[in-house]
Formats: C-alpha cells, sequence, structure tokens
C-alpha cells in the first residue's frame, strides 16, 4: 500500500536523469512532486555556497530539448546524482487512494499545504428555483475580497430555443436559440440566473436576470458551492494566487532573489484561538497558508479548518449540505442542541420536550433515560430506565419541515424519580476541504 500522507518536512529526493548544455537546467525523476518554488539543495540541507536555491521555471526548452527544472542558481549537477526538493518546507501532504504522496504532484493530492489556493468552501447551498434576485450567499458572514469560482448545478442545462412570429401579410417570423441556458451572474455575495436570450455578443451590459417559466426554463433544483478561489477579471493575479515572499530575509543565505517566506507557525493540532477566525479553544486541525501563522491569520488565509457546526460560519464541511431553507440558515449560530427533563412523579403523568434543528444536524430518536431512585414500571423499547411496578414508557415522533427536523420525546410513568436526555448528533463531517 502506498503512503498516503506526508505530515511534516516534506523534502523529496530525486535523481538526475539528464542534464542541459548550461548549469541548473536538467531532468530528474518523479518531476511532477516538484512545484515553481521548490526550494533545491544537492545536500538535503540548503548548503549551496550560501545561495539560497530554487526552482524558478518547469518545463522549459533549451536548445530544442525541453527539461524539467529550471533553477534559479547555475548548480551543477550530473546524471545520476541524489538530488532534494523542499528541504526547508514543512506542511501537510495527502495523496489519493493508491497514491504515494512521495511521488505525485498537486493533481494527485487531495490536499497541499505548500499551495496558495485550495477548494476551502465559503458557502453552499439548495435552490429548488431562483427568481431575479438570485441567492445571497454571503448571509452574515465576512465578505470575500474577490470574487469567488462557483460551482452550479442544477436540472435545466443544455440548449433551449424559442420562436415566434405569425404568417399573415407584414407578419415577421423569428426563431432564437441558445446552446446553454444555466447562465448565472456571481457576485463577491450573489448568485443570478441570467435571461440567455437577452445577453446579446454585443450589448454586455445589457443582459436581463431571471429566467422565465416559458418554455420550461426556470431555474430547477439549483445546488451550488462557493469555493474560496477567485475567479473574475482583475483577480486572478499573482497577489492571489502566490505564496508571498521576502527579499529581505537572509536567514538561509539569501543571496540575488526571493523566496516564499518561511517561520511561520502553520500548522496546528489541538484547540486553536483566533479571534480573527472567531475561533476560542476549537478542537481540530488548522493550516493556515505560506507566510501566515495559524493563529493569527484571516479567514481567507486558512487552508484547512474544521467545520464548528454553525450555518454561518465561514468554512463548510466538504460533504455537508446545507438546509433547504437557506435564507434561515445563514442567519442561524445554532450549535449541536441538547435538551433534559428531570421529574418525580407519584401519579400517572406524561411529560413533553420537543427539539428542533436544521440540517446539518441528524436527529437521533433514540432517548437515554435513567432512574436514579426507584422508578415504577418497566420501559418501552425506544428508551431505558428503572424497574419496579406500574407502567413507565417514552415514545418519540419525528416531523420535517423543510430541512428543519423537530423531534418530540414523551415521558409516562405512575411512579418513580426520572431524568430523561436527547442531543442532536452532528452528522459526520469533512474538514474544510475540497
Amino acid at each position: 500500500m502506498a503512503d498516503n500522507t506526508a505530515l511534516g518536512r516534506l523534502r523529496t529526493t530525486h535523481t538526475v536523469t539528464a542534464i542541459a548544455p548550461i548549469s541548473g537546467v536538467f531532468n530528474i525523476s518523479n518531476p511532477e512532486v516538484v512545484r515553481v518554488g521548490s526550494s533545491f539543495s544537492t545536500a538535503g540541507d540548503g548548503s549551496e555556497n550560501s545561495l539560497y536555491v530554487n526552482v524558478e521555471n518547469k518545463h522549459l526548452s533549451y536548445a530544442g530539448t525541453k527539461y524539467h527544472i529550471y533553477l534559479n542558481w547555475g548548480i551543477t549537477v550530473a546524471v545520476g546524482d541524489t538530488v532534494y526538493f523542499d528541504f526547508d518546507n514543512y506542511g501537510l501532504k495527502v495523496a489519493k487512494k493508491n497514491a504515494n504522496v512521495n511521488s505525485v504532484g498537486p493533481k494527485d493530492l487531495i490536499f497541499d499545504s505548500r499551495l496558495r489556493r485550495r477548494g476551502t468552501l465559503y458557502s453552499q447551498g439548495f435552490a429548488s428555483t431562483m427568481g431575479t434576485s438570485g441567492v445571497d450567499f454571503k448571509g452574515n458572514k465576512t465578505e470575500l475580497a474577490y470574487i469567488p469560482l462557483v460551482l452550479i448545478d442544477e436540472d435545466r442545462k443544455g440548449s433551449i430555443d424559442k420562436e415566434s412570429g405569425g404568417f399573415g401579410a407584414g407578419d415577421t417570423y423569428t426563431y432564437d436559440y441558445s446552446a446553454y441556458r444555466s447562465n448565472f451572474q456571481v457576485t463577491k455575495s450573489t448568485i443570478r440566473p441570467i435571461n440567455a436570450f437577452s445577453w446579446m455578443y454585443d450589448d454586455f451590459a445589457g443582459y436581463t436576470f431571471g429566467r422565465g417559466s416559458s418554455p420550461n426554463n426556470s431555474v430547477a433544483n439549483c445546488s451550488f458551492k462557493v469555493l474560496r478561489i477567485p475567479c473574475a477579471y482583475g483577480y486572478m493575479t499573482d497577489a492571489y494566487f502566490e505564496n508571498p515572499q521576502t527579499t529581505t530575509d537572509t536567514s538561509r543565505g539569501l543571496v540575488g532573489g526571493g523566496r516564499e517566506i518561511k517561520d511561520k507557525k502553520r500548522l496546528f493540532a489541538g484547540k486553536l484561538t483566533n479571534s480573527n477566525l472567531g475561533y476560542t479553544n476549537l478542537r481540530g486541525m488548522f493550516i493556515s497558508r505560506a507566510g501566515t501563522d495559524i493563529d493569527t491569520c484571516s479567514p481567507d488565509d486558512v487552508l484547512m479548518t474544521v467545520d464548528d457546526g454553525k450555518a454561518n460560519t465561514a468554512f463548510r464541511g466538504e460533504e455537508q449540505a446545507s438546509a433547504i431553507n437557506y435564507s434561515t440558515a445563514v442567519a442561524n449560530t445554532q450549535v449541536v442542541p441538547t435538551a433534559s427533563i428531570s421529574q418525580s412523579i407519584n401519579t400517572a403523568q406524561a411529560n413533553t420536550f420537543s427539539i428542533s434543528v436544521f440540517n446539518p444536524y441528524v436527529a437521533s430518536i433514540v432517548p437515554t433515560a435513567s432512574a436514579p431512585t426507584t422508578a415504577g414500571g418497566s420501559v418501552g423499547s425506544t428508551g431505558g430506565g428503572g424497574g419496579g411496578s406500574g407502567a413507565l414508557s417514552i415514545n418519540t415522533s419525528l416531523s420535517t419541515s423543510g430541512f428543519t427536523e423537530t423531534i418530540t420525546y414523551t415521558l409516562s410513568a405512575t411512579s418513580g424519580t426520572f431524568n430523561l436526555s436527547s442531543n442532536i448528533r452532528q452528522a459526520i463531517l469533512i474538514p474544510g476541504i475540497f
């Protein structure tokens, strides 16, 4: 079985397989592991004549031959030499199933802390239909600094046509065709459907919002995921995608060029407090992008975190579906709910309590019941309790409205002292990665 996870030092080992006529340009084994910006060393510790050497380019041609590696310095190597990359890079890499994390590149990694951007989920939701105003996916979260990439899927895609006119004197007949009807405008906070037939190639500002119901064209069952990846003109630049660099820190023999900022507290496992993220002793694993500290960084600097169970969080679990009643869910700050009653009775009596909750929680309809003192009767199949004389039962019912579930518990008994409690367990979540 392949090694799927690398945690800590991310140094990789390679063999030189070919060299160019000039120094610093060569081929290696497993070149896909190395990225532009990776540090380089012939000894594995960075001792290259006080030079900080990294990969300036990949897959460039020299004298008609394409080579894997193009260093920022003319370091001499020979075929068969062992060389090292990312010798001073620490973090986390997780490979896909049956892939070796030490020999595959980013395309075969489901997580790579060396990269600035990942598909961390900012928001997601579902709309059975959508009017001209669209959906506000921001809710009361902090607005993104860019227009994001949004993955959208709905029932009505594909082509659509429209025709009109007549056959009388002076009548004209028109026929319109659109190869793709599922068109949306995305802003920093909203998704809005666009009428395909009003979006003229020579007037980009002239489109109208909304998709008419005729002919069978309205938005239907639209699911969306908003990723923390810039995807609009003016935002797809190095400022948003490249790791920050330093040209002044000489602690690693920096000469003649920049390198990525090192020596930051990027990975934390345990209870994290970060006021910028709203975390106070939140448990989990957290990773920030290069050049930032995980305990002080901003939300857009986070590569991995955990979903805290609140609908208005800035991070959503990868497979965690948001509530259908989306406008309610994005404003709700409810955490995992619990409820209980404690009752002493001497005569026949029934006590009822309920919990209501929205997705992503799953109601556990089997409550826990205990009888710290004598309890009259036996318990029905849906609960637990003590023994004695009389009758004791716990009944449950579950109702759903949209994606809001309400569970009701009824305890019936004739005598004794009882504690009855239940909680809404949180569904299994994947950390905020994609």
